[in-house]
């Protein structure tokens, strides 16, 4: 197994891991930096180091655009999987989505991806606590981590 980060070691925001093993790959969050209106070189986690096509699965830990402010630019690069979270993450991810994609006023920094893209988000709610599987052999649960209604450690 190989754990890549594409964003989110020693800094604050653009959180993405890539996990690889045998022909799989998922992805843990795929959040913007919060300088993401300065276009900073690192408001972005590193999506062109991500296999679209060979793309498994995004599990997301919470509904914190440094978590998830990038999830609908990979529906526009083609992803159609699924986006696992909590239930309580779930319900709440698109309108998290649309209302952040909002805020972005500034001219110079133009929106990461359009609105339209938040209707292709395939937003999946799982208990806590339950085994899951993303392919055969390969399972993960959450558990409550108490950092915001609905956030989850990944197992």
């Amino acid at each position: 197994m190989l754990f890549v980060p594409l964003g989110g070691c020693r800094e604050r925001g653009r959180n993405c891991f890539l996990i690889t093993w045998d022909s799989h790959q998922l992805l843990l969050d795929c959040g913007v930096s919060p300088s993401y209106a300065k276009e900073t070189p690192n408001a972005y986690p590193h999506l062109e180091r991500i296999s679209i096509d060979k793309l498994d699965a995004i599990i997301l830990s919470h509904a914190h655009e440094d978590h998830f402010g990038m999830i609908p630019k990979l529906y526009e690069m083609g992803y159609e999987g699924e986006v696992y979270a909590t239930k309580p993450t779930a319900q709440i991810m698109k309108n998290t989505c649309k209302q952040w994609l909002s805020t972005l006023t500034d001219a110079s920094a133009p929106k990461p991806y359009t609105e339209d893209s938040l209707d292709s988000l395939r937003p999946c709610g799982l208990d806590y606590e339950e085994e899951n599987s993303i392919t055969p052999g390969t399972s993960f649960f959450l558990s409550p981590s108490g950092h915001m209604l609905g956030s989850a450690i990944v197992n």
